[in-house]
């Protein structure tokens, strides 16, 4: 996956330790156009760990986690990623403002099929169930009930 340009990466690192700065130099230089990819973020925490280099390692563990949570992501384009989507969801749920959650497995009332919720339309306030065999729908929570339910133990 594809995490920062060359150039980019050089541009961060400016005010960072001469072995972190000069591997984004070396980058740079030799493809502008390129890109930093996870693959090639591990190698380059591998070096600066191996090389005692705590400072870096870190700053380049923390770039990574900005890169996989989709931060880094959000903050270049302005634009929402699928961890903000399931973020919301998630604490819609948690607030019980919706029933159900994502992957929570469910039973249509109608039919009796199961299946799993994968998706939450905030806007039309619909499910989209994955029912076998590999069949995607638009429910109402009203067409839905949970296959287990938690009971607190007295």
């Amino acid at each position: 996956m594809k995490v920062l340009s060359n150039v980019e990466f050089e541009k961060l690192t400016e005010e960072k330790s001469p072995r972190i700065k000069s591997l984004a130099k070396a980058r740079c230089d030799r493809n502008p156009e390129g890109f930093l990819t996870t693959a090639e973020l591990d190698e380059i925490i591998k070096i600066c760990k191996y090389s005692g280099d705590e400072p870096s390692t870190r700053w380049l563990q923390a770039l990574k986690i900005l890169s996989n949570n989709g931060q880094l992501h959000r903050s270049r384009t302005g634009t929402n990623t699928w961890e903000d989507h399931s973020n919301l969801v998630s604490a819609l749920r948690r607030k019980g403002e919706i029933s159900f959650g994502l992957f929570d497995h469910i039973i249509l009332k109608e039919t009796g099929k199961r299946g799993t919720v994968v998706d939450y339309n905030v806007e039309d306030k619909k499910y989209l169930v994955t029912l076998d065999p590999f069949e995607l729908k638009w429910f109402e929570k009203k067409d839905l009930e949970k296959t287990a339910k938690f009971f607190d133990k007295e």
